[in-house]
């Protein structure tokens, strides 16, 4: 499990690869998919992982650029996280839980998923347990697997404080099949990273 305790909304997206520690993401932010390779570029100047924040661009830019995000991904050369964020966990914009998993699992982001496209992609709490919930249901809407658990960072945001429930928000994440659990929450002195290294301790013992 990945933690991060963050001030003034820091969105640093904790990151452990399996061969060589990333020490700095940096997100890629743009809002029209035309500026992505421009972009990209600059943040592979010190970047060891990029994050692409889907949730920047309209949904009207991601249907019409798909292939051109996509040409712009499968180029990069550093490591690269997906992130499709609603308003609701610190995002850009408004996006329904059915926009998210449409983004998830259509066919032009899927299929080139599978083809390696991303390494990871970010999926908050709900959509996680969401998806798992289909899988286990039988409803598998691309026959292939809703969801590559293997690339999957499976995430939660507090921006106000350190939530009082932090261990079951954790127990729920670890019920997930996703690789990598990462929590997010705003800490204002000392104190606060507290419960965090505790969790930190438990889910090393536990193997997440």
């Amino acid at each position: 499990m990945q933690t991060c305790a963050v001030r003034n909304e820091h969105r640093l997206a904790p990151f452990l690869m399996s061969h060589n520690p990333a020490r700095i993401c940096v997100p890629v932010c743009g809002s029209r998919a035309s500026e992505l390779p421009g972009a990209i570029k600059r943040a592979a100047e010190v970047a060891d992982i990029i994050e692409l924040r889907l949730d920047y661009m309209s949904a009207s830019e991601l249907a019409q650029g798909s292939k051109e995000i996509w040409a712009a991904v499968v180029s990069r050369k550093q490591s690269m996280i997906l992130t499709l964020r609603p308003a609701e966990y610190g995002g850009a914009r408004a996006i329904s839980v059915e926009d998210r998993l449409f983004c998830r699992i259509n066919e032009v982001w899927a299929s080139e998923l599978r083809k390696g496209g991303a390494d990871f992609w970010d999926l908050e709490l709900d959509l996680a347990l969401l998806l798992q919930r289909r899988e286990r249901e039988g409803n598998d809407p691309v026959e292939l697997g809703v969801c590559d658990w293997a690339r999957t960072i499976c995430s939660y945001h507090d921006f106000v404080g350190v939530p009082s429930d932090l261990e079951q928000i954790y127990e729920s994440m670890a019920s997930t099949r996703a690789r990598i659990l990462k929590i997010a929450v705003q800490a204002d002195d000392a104190v606060d990273c507290l419960p965090i290294f505790r969790l930190l301790e438990r889910a090393r013992r536990e193997g997440r």
